[in-house]
């Protein structure tokens, strides 16, 4: 998603800075669907630890470069320098 906010993203940044994925969310209520999502899009493994993948997402889109201020909420951050697009794993655009 490029300059958007893209909660998956923001799922994984969490747990690679925070190692808790629900630090940058202002409400945990979609935290597992966001979860899931990072999973199909081959971030997070079903165990819930950031794969190579993931990691290569975080440094590479911008997502690294956002702020890394704990319990700060993700959508106020400006996101337009963000393309999390390119990591996608094939066929879960979701």
């Amino acid at each position: 998603m490029e300059g958007q906010v893209d909660f998956a993203a923001v799922y994984v940044k969490g747990l690679i800075e925070q190692n808790d994925p629900s630090a940058y969310f202002g409400s945990t209520l979609s935290l597992k669907e966001w979860g899931n999502t990072a999973i199909a899009r081959g971030w997070v493994s079903v165990t819930g630890e950031v794969t190579e993948k993931g990691y290569l997402m975080y440094r590479s889109s911008g997502v690294g470069d956002l702020p890394k201020v704990y319990l700060q909420r993700a959508y106020f951050w400006d996101w337009s320098k963000v393309d999390t697009t390119p990591f996608y794993t094939e066929g879960s655009k979701t």
